[in-house]
């Protein structure tokens, strides 16, 4: 592998050397704004894998604003089977704690959450049109960024804090980590799930499902735990194999 200097720091370890494992290229629309190549690198450091972009937070924050779809998501069998399964990992907690969804996308899982019982929810994303459907549903959708300011309302109230599929996507993903505990009160717990990548090699997905625009993190267990331990969290449980796409939930 290459050694090489890094355009992006390591999200972990603020290393800025490393080896190049793999250069991605593809083809994207233009109205996207994002780079249609990166090389994948390992940390010289702490060997966390990550795209070594050139994009900057705020060409990210445009694109999630304007160009990604997740809260136009179809709703499918695989889909409700993955809801259930998080439904499932509430199964014990009480009615009315405070959970807030980071980057709730299509809203679904909030949904699921109020039309089984749960009263005090809210959720925060990127997407006005991802709002203005959950706001629909009559749950406290507010848009928004795990970057922004904590809401004077949320800040150290929040019960269990869901990022579902957020940190793989995020440029600084440290500094979200941070603020993500300044959501939680003393007892809070973080629920996240990312991209598994010990199952690389034994998995049926396509590699485009672990690399392409968006996904420019790559957490295994390891790294996961690693990455957790910047922000003073300790693991709870874990799930290697969640859902039918292998992602890893855990819970801190």
């Amino acid at each position: 592998m290459e050694k090489i200097s890094l355009r992006r720091k390591c999200p972990i370890c603020k290393c800025c050397e490393g080896e190049e494992i793999y250069h991605l290229k593809m083809m994207l629309p233009r109205e996207y704004q994002l780079p249609e190549y990166y090389n994948i690198v390992s940390c010289k450091e702490c060997g966390f894998c990550f795209a070594d972009t050139y994009a900057t937070e705020q060409d990210y924050a445009f694109y999630y604003e304007n160009s990604n779809y997740y809260s136009q998501k179809p709703q499918t069998s695989d889909y409700e089977n993955i809801l259930n399964k998080w439904i499932a990992l509430f199964a014990s907690v009480s009615k009315d704690k405070i959970i807030l969804d980071m980057g709730f996308g299509n809203g679904e899982l909030l949904v699921k959450l109020k039309n089984n019982g749960f009263v005090n929810l809210c959720g925060i994303d990127t997407s006005r049109e991802g709002v203005e459907l959950l706001r629909k549903q009559n749950i406290d959708a507010r848009f928004g960024s795990i970057y922004d300011s904590v809401p004077t309302d949320l800040e150290n109230k929040v019960d269990i804090m869901i990022m579902s599929g957020v940190f793989e996507h995020l440029l600084e993903p440290a500094d979200a980590l941070l603020k993500a505990r300044a959501y939680l009160n003393d007892n809070g717990m973080l629920i996240c799930l990312v991209p598994n990548m010990d199952n690389l090699a034994k998995t049926s997905l396509s590699l485009s499902y672990f690399f392409h625009h968006e996904h420019i993190n790559y957490f295994t267990y390891h790294s996961l735990i690693n990455f957790m331990q910047l922000g003073g969290f300790k693991e709870k449980k874990i799930y290697d194999r969640f859902d039918e796409y292998e992602n890893l939930v855990s819970i801190f």
